[in-house]
C-alpha cells in the first residue's frame, strides 16, 4: 500500500518494507491541519491492517508541542491496539530540543 497525502508543504508518504509499514513525514509537524493529517494517516494504516509501523522523521525540519503530542498519543494508541510503533531518522535538532525522544521507541 503506497500513498502520498499532500497538505500545503506537508507531505505524508507511505510504503511497505516487508511486513513493516513505513510512514515518511516531510515538512513541519505543527499545530493544526498537519497534526490532524498525521493522526488520520496513522489511523488509515491501522485500518488497513498494518501491525508494524515506523515513522521516518528525517525530513521534519520543525516540530512544536502539538507534533510531539501526536507522537506520544500515537505510541499509546497503537501500543494498546497491539501494533509495534517506532520512530527513525529523528533530526538532531528535533532530538536536542525535546526531552521526549526517550519516551518513544526509536529505530536506528
Amino acid at each position: 500500500l503506497a500513498q502520498e497525502v499532500a497538505l500545503s508543504t506537508f507531505f505524508i508518504k507511505t510504503h511497505d518494507h516487508g511486513n513493516i509499514r513505513v510512514v515518511e513525514l516531510v515538512g513541519k509537524l505543527t499545530i493544526g491541519a498537519n497534526c490532524r493529517e498525521f493522526r488520520s494517516a496513522l489511523d488509515a494504516q491501522v485500518q488497513s491492517g498494518a501491525t508494524h509501523i515506523i515513522v521516518n522523521c528525517g525530513q521534519i525540519p520543525m516540530m512544536d508541542s502539538s507534533g510531539i503530542g501526536e507522537f506520544v498519543g500515537a505510541q499509546q494508541r497503537l501500543t494498546q491496539a497491539g501494533i509495534t510503533f517506532a520512530l527513525c531518522d529523528i533530526p538532531k535538532k528535533v532530538k536536542d530540543l525535546h526531552f521526549w525522544s526517550g519516551e518513544i521507541k526509536k529505530v536506528k
